[in-house]
């Protein structure tokens, strides 16, 4: 279970410079928070709270946020509308793509009487005949049902449906409520569990095998402040002296002429390095095998 921690909130309050007394908005959304905790106490000035995508069961612990306008609590466990009577200020409420079947539940937000804009797609409640009808009746405040602005006509006339279909409407509710939870569905909340649990596995799967070991650092000059032989690409080459003794001839079918006498680098087109250093008392040829040593402090890269 993920909780609702100070740390968490001070990580999501940054824009507010980690402050939480006067914080207005936080986003808690995609957290795999399961409970609504602490907000209504640390963070009392808040006016948006974004909360889509966990797995919360249970709308609690926000009624003594006054302030509140606009809370997004899509994507979650609830089952039924509660506690939100002390939330004044209310204007906004999503609860697209819950488990709430109980249409009746929606009497619970008659005291928010701020709210203007209501989301219940998605919720078994919405199967109900009469549904929209219903909840525009029950809620004379509402300017929009579902992103759909409420006409006067609609008002009137859902007015005068509720009233005609109040009993046969509690029935249907039961029925509809009972036959919902009996039936098989892949679609419940212990999926969306099972759901975001095999997610949360994934991700952290995929960012463990997205993780590379470092590449080690190259070190072309030892402790001592001498060049260091390395040949990361395995470059074949020949070293010749000049007859004279004053050339110093480097064959290699990649290469890169250099003007230091101390030690030659090479660089080839995959960006991997050979450095040799000069040898005064050679033979006239050097062979690969006998002469040119790997560092073992740089091992070549793959």
């Amino acid at each position: 279970m993920v909780y609702i921690t100070e740390s968490l909130i001070r990580k999501r309050a940054e824009h507010n410079e980690g402050e939480l007394s006067t914080l207005e908005e936080v986003s808690l959304h995609q957290q795999d928070i399961e409970k609504i905790e602490y907000l209504d106490k640390w963070c009392r000035e808040l006016r948006i709270i974004y909360l889509q995508s966990n797995l919360i069961s249970k709308i609690e612990n926000v009624s003594r946020l006054k302030k509140l306008e606009y809370i997004n609590l899509a994507l979650n466990n609830i089952e039924y509308i509660e506690n939100l009577e002390g939330c004044e200020s209310l204007n906004k409420l999503d609860l697209t793509l819950n488990f709430i079947g109980i249409l009746s539940s929606v009497e619970n937000l008659r005291d928010n009487i701020h709210l203007a804009d209501l989301y219940l797609t998605g919720n078994p409640c919405g199967d109900h005949e009469g549904y929209r009808d219903y909840v525009i009746a029950t809620l004379p405040q509402l300017q929009k049902l579902d992103g759909n602005e409420i006409t006067k006509t609609e008002r009137i006339l859902a007015l005068q449906k509720n009233q005609k279909n109040e009993f046969e409407r509690t029935k249907s509710e039961r029925e509809a409520d009972e036959n919902y939870w009996d039936r098989k569905s892949e679609y419940t909340p212990e999926s969306r569990i099972e759901t975001h649990e095999s997610t949360k596995k994934k991700r952290e799967r995929e960012s463990k095998e997205g993780k590379s070991e470092p590449k080690p650092v190259r070190q072309y000059i030892g402790n001592d402040g001498h060049p260091l032989n390395c040949n990361e690409p395995k470059v074949d080459f020949k070293m010749l002296e000049s007859d004279d003794d004053r050339h110093v001839i480097l064959d290699v079918a990649v290469f890169h002429p250099s003007t230091t006498v101390d030690y030659t680098q090479i660089v080839s087109q995959n960006k991997k390095n050979s450095q040799m250093k000069s040898k005064p008392n050679s033979q006239k040829e050097r062979a690969n095998s006998a002469d040119f040593i790997d560092d073992p402090d740089v091992p070549p890269l793959i």
